[in-house]
């Protein structure tokens, strides 16, 4: 019982997290089944891929990208990870990083 009640709550701060992103002209039950279709096709980690969602919502819509763009994308970046044969560890790792960059408006590479 008391995993079942983490991973409800777990799933509530996941829905909270998209919610606060999401546009009100969006379809949040839609959005949320699409996070959920990519982490599976692509492999990768729901909280990982809903955290590249939550960061670059904002970094792109600042630029005039939409919601199924931003969902796009989030979903090639996870494509790209699955081709590119990283394990899971891996392309949580390699989304966190991402993510990150996005959130903070520039990217930034040792030389």
């Amino acid at each position: 019982a008391i995993g079942i009640g983490k991973l409800a709550d777990s799933m509530t701060l996941l829905q909270a997290r998209i919610k606060l992103v999401t546009p009100a002209t969006e379809n949040l039950n839609s959005v949320q089944q699409r996070l959920v279709d990519t982490a599976i096709a692509t492999r990768t980690d729901l909280t990982s891929t809903i955290t590249l969602y939550n960061r670059l919502q904002p970094a792109l819509s600042r630029y005039g990208k939409t919601t199924s763009e931003v969902l796009d994308i989030t979903e090639a970046f996870g494509r790209t990870l699955l081709l590119s044969g990283a394990n899971t560890r891996e392309a949580s790792a390699a989304i966190l990083q991402f993510s990150q960059a996005m959130g903070s408006g520039k990217l930034a590479g040792d030389m």
